[in-house]
């Protein structure tokens, strides 16, 4: 199920309701994903899911949505890049961009 919508619309409230009660009915804290745009928000959520008591780790899925690309990815890792160079030359050509967007060398940055 996925909760959009701009802010101060209720997406957390109706979110940690809908844990709550997965919560209550005895679904594990690793069973369940909660996706939110920033860490902060990640991090409220395992904090309202767990009373405040329950560690991260217990809650391996509530991250933010790039965390879980990342990891998923397997790029997780500090220093792994996502797209290199040649990733970005092979796009551009492959697109028809101008190459002029693939010259510029990200490792660099």
């Amino acid at each position: 199920m996925a909760c959009l919508g701009p802010p101060g619309t209720g997406k957390t409230t109706f979110g940690m309701r809908l844990v709550s009660g997965w919560l209550a009915h005895g679904t594990a804290p690793d069973d369940m994903a909660y996706l939110a745009f920033t860490k902060a928000a990640a991090k409220e959520a395992v904090s309202r899911a767990s009373d405040g008591s329950g560690a991260k780790e217990e809650y391996p899925w509530f991250r933010t949505i790039h965390s879980l690309c990342y990891s998923l990815l397997r790029r997780d890792r500090p220093g792994v890049r996502v797209m290199t160079s040649a990733d970005l030359r092979k796009f551009a050509e492959h697109s028809g961009m101008d190459g002029a967007y693939a010259v510029q060398d990200w490792e660099d940055l």
